[in-house]
């Protein structure tokens, strides 16, 4: 098998299994590719955004990618996003809030994760559709965000963390 089939059947098995039309990404199955309950990870989410679209030029009915990448964004933006800015790593939408007592929401905002959702808003006010100034008020205000509270000006770069999140 060459290349494009290889990557026309991890696209379906992406559409199939790991993501929903809702938007869900998830990391670990049965199976029966049923998935394990488990946190989401919207950081990994920001990042498949990315994957799929660019991904979706090259196989059948690209266009499946690139609606599912955006119901990604969609999902990931509204559940993992604090009401301060930025967007927190994981939550536990898809499992318990708490399991032996610890809590499973995270309210860290890393700076991969908002650099990743940077990047996934880019792609998104970019786009071709009726809905980009939205995209593109929303990669506004992140990037304000990251300039106000995640770069670190004193030793020029990131915080790993933003400090209030400490």
């Amino acid at each position: 098998r060459g290349m494009a089939e290889r990557l026309q059947e991890i696209a379906e098995i992406f559409l199939d299994h790991i993501t929903t039309p809702h938007g869900d990404v998830f990391y670990g199955f049965r199976e029966d590719w049923s998935p394990l309950p488990q946190p989401e990870r919207f950081g990994h989410a920001f990042q498949t955004i990315e994957r799929l679209i660019s991904a979706a030029p090259a196989v059948a009915q690209g266009w499946r990618l690139r609606d599912r990448a955006f119901a990604i964004g969609e999902h990931a933006f509204r559940h993992a996003a604090r009401r301060d800015g930025g967007y927190v790593f994981f939550s536990a939408i898809h499992a318990p809030e708490y399991l032996e007592g610890v809590r499973l929401v995270g309210r860290r905002r890393m700076w991969w994760v908002q650099l990743a959702a940077l990047n996934a808003l880019a792609i998104f006010a970019t786009a071709q559709r009726d809905d980009r100034e939205r995209y593109e008020v929303m990669l506004r205000r992140h990037w304000a965000f990251i300039r106000d509270r995640l770069i670190d000006s004193r030793h020029r770069g990131f915080h790993p963390v933003v400090p209030h999140d400490l």
